[in-house]
């Protein structure tokens, strides 16, 4: 046993669903990372403190598949707990064919665990798999890829098993020349990437045989670094995270309109176009409604994402599709106004597109009396329904708490900017807590208290995070992605 933990108990529950569930769930405010395990799912909140006693929540639909990975991760007495409830589940839904008969239940007890290493490294996979999709801020993306197959790796014995026949290279092979390319370059590292680029290129070293000629060269590389002199671990420049997070620079001006002209800026949907693409601000988004002429025009540009310059010097591009799609909305209740594409204009480091509204232009002006005008851009295919004013406030919400979550993270890397940085990350869970307060019933109320219990930890210092080393190289000078 690795950890020990000021209370190793840990509550087991099986659903009325049929599944069975280890740990605790907090009501999450900005999404939570995943990653797939023998028989089930492991949960990991990068809201939570990854202090003593942490540990990912598991989701388990096949007790027997899985119970080999939860007595190794979490000890026999979980792993038994879990077959244990599971066995009665079956036991208590058996109703002799009748379907009417519906005895499924839920029960719940509680079995001390025994974490190991491992643990530790899925919770880790799982907030690189969470930062993959919601990081609000430019990574060095080849370190977060790299990261992500060297946690992969380290964790393959447990999630796949003795009986995988995959070859173990596998994850490694695209990555062979660009790691020893990195590890050759001249100059020093940050400790933190010679460090991930070592660990990388031993993981290839064992699983290479002896007759590859790749061997050599990666043999190369680890004894060029070998003689090299080791740097310290670099503190990010921070600045960018800063101004990303404090809701006065960042949030929307609100309609305007002079006469027949109306304009606005606003957020994308981040849940309809995926990191990478467009800019993550809450003004990456901007529309001009021109009813002065005899057809109406209305202009849609949304601010390209910027990418950050790896400190590999290794060039790396997010995936663009060949165009981005927008439907407008006019009215209290949401009528479309009209629907068109948006394609990347490299010279203006955007997607811009003009959208047909029709020649009505005294309905248009009533239209947005009565409710103002809203745009949605999304990824061909991933067109929404009509959202609500509920569902856009809760969207911003998570924004904001995502925005807070990783300058949390981030806080704990030593630097000049850390204390700015901790200010921007309270300055975010605020605005979210305000989000999250206007909205009514419990849920958005628990995650109101949950912005407040972060701000608090924060505050107090007692808020632990492991950030990835991605994270911890910093956010700017993003450069642009065309």
């Amino acid at each position: 046993m690795d950890h020990i933990w000021p209370d190793p108990r840990v509550p087991v529950r099986r659903t009325a669903l049929g599944t069975v569930t280890i740990g605790s769930r907090s009501p999450s405010i900005a999404g939570v990372g995943s990653v797939a395990i023998p028989g089930g799912t492991a949960y990991c909140d990068p809201a939570d403190s990854a202090g003593p006693g942490s540990i990912p929540y598991f989701e388990i639909a096949d007790v027997d598949v899985a119970y080999e990975f939860v007595a190794d991760l979490l000890g026999a007495d979980v792993a038994d707990v879990c077959a244990r409830l599971d066995a009665e589940g079956i036991a208590d839904s058996d109703t002799g064919g009748d379907p009417d008969h519906d005895t499924a239940t839920t029960a719940e007890m509680t079995a001390v665990a025994t974490p190991v290493r491992p643990l530790d490294w899925l919770r880790d996979l799982a907030s690189l798999h969470w930062l993959d999709l919601q990081a609000p801020w430019p990574l060095d993306e080849p370190i977060l890829q790299l990261e992500t197959v060297v946690l992969a790796e380290r964790l393959a014995p447990w999630l796949d098993g003795d009986d995988n026949d995959d070859d173990p290279a596998v994850g490694y092979l695209p990555l062979i020349d660009p790691v020893c390319a990195a590890l050759e370059l001249p100059g020093e590292l940050p400790a933190q990437v010679s460090g991930l680029l070592i660990e990388a290129a031993d993981s290839m070293l064992a699983a290479l045989s002896s007759s590859d000629p790749r061997r050599t060269r990666v043999e190369y590389a680890v004894g060029t670094v070998a003689g090299s002199s080791a740097s310290a671990t670099r503190s990010g420049d921070f600045g960018g995270v800063v101004a990303t997070c404090v809701p006065e620079l960042a949030l929307s001006m609100g309609q305007h309109g002079s006469g027949r002209t109306f304009f606005d800026t606003d957020a994308v949907d981040w849940r309809f176009v995926r990191r990478g693409i467009v800019g993550r601000d809450e003004t990456a988004m901007s529309w001009v409604l021109d009813m002065s002429a005899d057809h109406p025009e209305f202009s849609v540009s949304v601010a390209a994402a910027d990418r950050l310059d790896s400190v590999l010097d290794l060039s790396w591009s997010a995936w663009q599709p060949s165009h981005l799609e927008c439907v407008s909305y006019a009215g209290d209740q949401p009528v479309v106004l009209g629907s068109g594409r948006l394609h990347a204009r490299p010279d203006q480091h955007a997607w811009v597109g003009t959208i047909p509204v029709g020649r009505d232009t005294g309905g248009l002006l009533a239209a947005l009396r009565a409710g103002g005008l809203r745009v949605v851009v999304h990824e061909p295919g991933r067109r929404p329904a009509p959202i609500s004013a509920a569902a856009r406030v809760a969207a911003a919400a998570r924004r904001w708490g995502s925005r807070g979550v990783c300058a949390a993270r981030i806080s704990a890397v030593d630097g000049d900017s850390r204390s700015g940085v901790l200010d921007a990350s309270r300055a975010a869970l605020t605005r979210a807590r305000g989000l999250w307060r206007i909205l009514p019933g419990t849920a958005a109320a628990a995650r109101a208290r949950r912005c407040e219990e972060l701000i608090e930890s924060l505050t107090q210092g007692t808020f632990e995070s492991r950030p990835s080393v991605a994270e911890s190289l910093g956010s700017v000078p993003a450069v642009r992605s065309w």
